[in-house]
C-alpha cells in the first residue's frame, strides 16, 4: 500500500486519467457522455463547494477499494455458510483487489468504481434471503451502476432477477423495490442539477452509432475472444484433472506450455498482467475437475457460478480487449479458486503467499516502474501548479511543455479550444475545462459533436494518430512537442490582418 500512497503527488496520465479527472471537474461538460457519475460529483460541489483534484481522486480510489474488499469479506462469509467474519481473507481480497493498479492510472475511473458496486451487490445477493431492505440496497447499487456503467449495470440486473427468481423471491413488488431507487435518482439530479442519466442517453445515441469501436457487434466480440483464451487454457486444465494415470506431471508440464503459447499469442500490447488471469483460470479448470460438487448446496453453486462470469458481465461494454483490464476483476476468479481448494490447506497457504507478491510487483509495475506507457515514476519530479494551490509532480518534459502552451492559450476561452484524440489530460493541467465533451477520443466522435469542424476553434491541442477532417493548416500555426508518452501538436490559429 505504500506504493499507492507514495505515488499520490506524483506523475499524471493525460490519457484515461484526463478523462477521469475532467469528470470529476464540476464545471465540466459531458454532452452525449457514456459515463454519468460526473452528476454526483457536480452536486458534491453544488452542496460543499469542494471539488477533487488528483490527489484526492487517487485517495478515493484507495478507500472505495477497502470498502470492495470489506464487502466481499461479507461475501466469503455467506459463501461458505459461516458465522465468523475472516479478516485474513480479507487482507488476501484487499490486496488482489490493488492488482487494478497494473493497467491504467491510479485516479478514481469507472473501471475502479464498478469494481466496487460489483463487490457490494456480491455481499448482498449472497444472502439466503433477501428482504424488502436488501432489495432495496440492491436496487441503489444498480442505480449507482447505470451512472458508471450501463451496460455492466444491465448485465448485473439481469444476474440479480436469475438469482431472486432462484430463490422464488422473484415477484412485482421486488422489481417496482429495484426499480425505485434510480427512479428517486433520476428526479433528484433533474430537480437539482437539471441532467439525468435518460436525457443524455438521447442526446448520445446518435454519436454511440456513429463510432465503429462502440457497436453491439464488437463489443460482443470483444467478450467471446476474451472467453476463447480463457477457456483454451481452463478446459485442458480440467481435462487433465479427470486422468488417473501416472503420466499427470508430464500432463501439467504441456498445460503449463499451452498457457506460455496462449500469453505469447495473446501479448499484443505492453501489458503482461493478464498472463495472472490465464494462470488462475488454468488453476480453476483443475480444481473444478477435482471438486466434490456434492458436497455444497444449490445455494454455493449459484454464488460460485456468478464470481466466474462477473469478469466478463463487468466487461460488457468496453472497448478495451478483455485480457488487459481483466486484472481488475482478478480478485473474482481468485475467491473462486480459494474456495475450491479450501479443505486443502497446504494449498490455501500457498495462494496466501502467492497473492501479495503478486499483487506487490503488479502495484510496482503499474504505478511506478511503468505507470500508463511513460517514464518511471521516480523520474516525475518538476512541481506543477494544475490548480490554484493545487500541485502535481511531473516529467521535465511535460513540465516544459505547459509552460510553453500556458501563455499562449491565455487569452484564448475555453469554448474557442478543444483537446482531441486521447489527450484531455493537457486541458486539466491547463486548468480548462474541455468543450461540450471531457474526452474526444477519435475522428467519429469528433465529427459527431463538431459537424463544422474546426469553424469556431483558435486552438487545437491533438495526439496525431488521426487526421483532422476539413482541416486547412495554412490557417494554423503548429507547433510540436514531444514527451514519454507520444507527441502533442498545437494548432493556433492565425490572427486576422
Amino acid at each position: 500500500m505504500a506504493f499507492i500512497i507514495f505515488g499520490f503527488n506524483k506523475g499524471f496520465d493525460v490519457m484515461d486519467e484526463g478523462l477521469y479527472l475532467l469528470l470529476l471537474d464540476p464545471l465540466q461538460e459531458n454532452q452525449a457522455g457514456i459515463y454519468h457519475y460526473d452528476l454526483f460529483f457536480k452536486l458534491f460541489y453544488q452542496l460543499t463547494g469542494f471539488e477533487f483534484g488528483i490527489v484526492c481522486s487517487r485517495f478515493l480510489r484507495l478507500l472505495c477499494y477497502f470498502l470492495a474488499a470489506l464487502s466481499l469479506t461479507y461475501f466469503w462469509k455467506n459463501l461458505n455458510q459461516k458465522q465468523d467474519f475472516d479478516w485474513e481473507h480479507g487482507l488476501i481480497f484487499l490486496l488482489a483487489i490493488f492488482s487494478g493498479y497494473a493497467f491504467l492510472p491510479a485516479s478514481l475511473s469507472y473501471n475502479s468504481l464498478s469494481v466496487t458496486l460489483a463487490c457490494l451487490w456480491l455481499w448482498m445477493i449472497s444472502y439466503k434471503t433477501i428482504r424488502l431492505s436488501r432489495v432495496l440496497i440492491l436496487g441503489f447499487i444498480l442505480a449507482l451502476l447505470i451512472y458508471v456503467k450501463i451496460t455492466a449495470a444491465f448485465c448485473l440486473l439481469i444476474l440479480s432477477l436469475i438469482c431472486l427468481g432462484y430463490k422464488r423471491q422473484l415477484n412485482w413488488k421486488i422489481i417496482l423495490s429495484l426499480s425505485v431507487p434510480f427512479i428517486l435518482l433520476e428526479c433528484f439530479f433533474s430537480l437539482s442539477v437539471g441532467v439525468s442519466v435518460i436525457s443524455r442517453i438521447q442526446e448520445s445515441w446518435a454519436m454511440m452509432d456513429s463510432r465503429s469501436d462502440y457497436q453491439w457487434g464488437h463489443l460482443f466480440k470483444i467478450n467471446l475472444v476474451g472467453a476463447f483464451w480463457i477457456l483454451l487454457v481452463a478446459i485442458p486444465a480440467y481435462l487433465i484433472s479427470k486422468l488417473k494415470s501416472s503420466f499427470t506431471s508430464y500432463l501439467l508440464a504441456i498445460l503449463l506450455g499451452i498457457i506460455g503459447v496462449v500469453f505469447n499469442i495473446t501479448w499484443i500490447t505492453e501489458e503482461w498482467s493478464h498472463i495472472f488471469m490465464l494462470i488462475t483460470a488454468a488453476l480453476m479448470g483443475f480444481f473444478v475437475g477435482r471438486f466434490d460438487w456434492k458436497s455444497i448446496s444449490k445455494d454455493q453453486h449459484l454464488l460460485l457460478l456468478l464470481v466466474l462470469i462477473l469478469p466478463f458481465a463487468l466487461h460488457m461494454g468496453s472497448n478495451v480487449y478483455w485480457l488487459r483490464l481483466g486484472i481488475h476483476y482478478w480478485v473474482f476468479w481468485l475467491i473462486t479458486l480459494m474456495f475450491l481448494v479450501g479443505p486443502d490447506t497446504d494449498k490455501i497457504s500457498q495462494i496466501k503467499v502467492a497473492v501479495p507478491i503478486v499483487s506487490l510487483l503488479l502495484v510496482f509495475n503499474g504505478i511506478w516502474w511503468k505507470p500508463f506507457g511513460s517514464e518511471s515514476l521516480w523520474n516525475f519530479n518538476s512541481k506543477w501548479e494544475y490548480k490554484p494551490g493545487r500541485y502535481i509532480l511531473l516529467s521535465r518534459e511535460m513540465h516544459e511543455i505547459l509552460s510553453d502552451v500556458k501563455p499562449m492559450l491565455a487569452e484564448i476561452p475555453d469554448s474557442e479550444m478543444i483537446a482531441v484524440y486521447r489527450n484531455p489530460g493537457w486541458m486539466y493541467l491547463l486548468n480548462r475545462q474541455s468543450p461540450n465533451s471531457p474526452g474526444i477520443w477519435d475522428q467519429d466522435q469528433l465529427k459527431s459533436l463538431y459537424p463544422e469542424f474546426p469553424k469556431g476553434l483558435r486552438a487545437i491541442l491533438y495526439f496525431p494518430y488521426q487526421e483532422l477532417p476539413n482541416f486547412r493548416p495554412e490557417e494554423f500555426i503548429e507547433k510540436e512537442y514531444s514527451f514519454a508518452q507520444g507527441t502533442l501538436k498545437l494548432e493556433l490559429r492565425k490572427q486576422e490582418d
